[in-house]
């Protein structure tokens, strides 16, 4: 319930759990975990070994952990940079109505983005007493992770540049997944790490397209930007498709990489298709929102889609699973 209680010395309305829940978009906070699932899981396939859950379980936790932290940060320096644009267009925020104070918010935020770094940084720690060659990596993924949220907040948001460097956010979270494996091997071939790659080209321009479609959301949208949005998330979506035909010849794989898994894909992502049909067809601003929110709920499926085929319906249905409270608190918080 929201609260409307106002603070008898500010003369503010007080914060609320659902003020604080919406600052940070709580609904999308999932689709952060969904990455770390597919990231490790083709990093996994490309070094040919499955995961056991006693050895990675407290490795997991800990990059999820960062990786909620650096998407909290986004959001909430997301609204402080834009604070004087949301008084104009989006009064409802928990900045410019005043239930949450826009000093506060600026320090929660960089606060997310210290702890995601340190969380990064110890994963090393939980897996080998003794420090590997690659165990720079998760540290590298944070700090890429965290120049691209700065990047895109604070003086990109207003550039062409912009929705590729939102595509770059997801790109490095997804590297993040990543790094719980690459940082505790040996050696690294870069051969057979070709699907990893690709899984993170097709995240970068699926995500970068539906923000280009997001870009006028909150007022009247151009269908030629819409259509070019769209069209670049399914490009991406195709990348995606493409990503087990990469892997090794020895790398055991679910599902059969040319057909069925390009087919699974295709069936996921229909609804979203539609939605987006709708939105360019109508230019609808309820419509287009529909569809964004569609979109960033379907990075739990397709992330779980990548999982399922690396390392199995296990691990595939957990991700996958997730979608269902992020549903849920997509009825109680805003998520765009």
């Amino acid at each position: 319930m929201k609260s409307n209680l106002i603070d008898p010395i500010t003369k503010r309305p007080k914060a609320s759990w659902k003020s604080w829940g919406s600052l940070v978009r709580v609904p999308n906070t999932l689709t952060a975990v969904a990455d770390i699932f597919a990231g490790s899981a083709v990093a996994f396939g490309c070094a040919n070994l499955q995961p056991e859950l006693s050895s990675f379980l407290l490795s997991f936790v800990l990059v999820s952990c960062a990786s909620i932290a650096f998407y909290w940060a986004g959001m909430v320096l997301n609204d402080v940079f834009d604070v004087e644009e949301d008084i104009k267009n989006r009064r409802p925020r928990p900045i410019p109505n005043g239930e949450i104070k826009l000093e506060t918010a600026k320090r929660l935020g960089w606060l997310l983005i210290g702890i995601g770094i340190v969380f990064a940084a110890a994963l090393p720690l939980t897996t080998s007493g003794y420090v590997r060659l690659f165990s720079w990596i998760p540290l590298a993924a944070s700090i890429v992770l965290a120049l691209c949220i700065f990047a895109y907040d604070g003086w990109l948001k207003s550039m062409w540049l912009a929705p590729w460097v939102m595509g770059l956010c997801r790109g490095a979270n997804l590297f993040l997944g990543a790094s719980l494996v690459l940082h505790n091997v040996e050696t690294i071939e870069w051969s057979p790490m070709r699907p990893l790659a690709l899984l993170i080209l097709g995240q970068v321009l699926y995500v970068s397209g539906f923000t280009w479609a997001a870009r006028r959301e909150s007022v009247q949208s151009s269908r030629q930007l819409l259509v070019f949005g769209w069209l670049t998330s399914f490009v991406g979506i195709g990348c995606l498709a493409l990503v087990p035909q990469f892997a090794a010849s020895n790398s055991s794989l679910y599902m059969d990489p040319y057909r069925l898994f390009p087919f699974f894909l295709c069936l996921l992502s229909f609804p979203l298709a539609r939605r987006a049909w709708v939105a360019c067809s109508s230019l609808n601003r309820m419509a287009v929102q529909a569809s964004i929110k569609q979109a960033i709920m379907t990075i739990i499926l397709l992330d779980a889609a990548a999982t399922l085929e690396f390392i199995g319906p296990l691990y595939g249905s957990i991700c996958c699973l997730m979608i269902l409270p992020s549903l849920w608190m997509g009825a109680w918080f805003r998520s765009t």
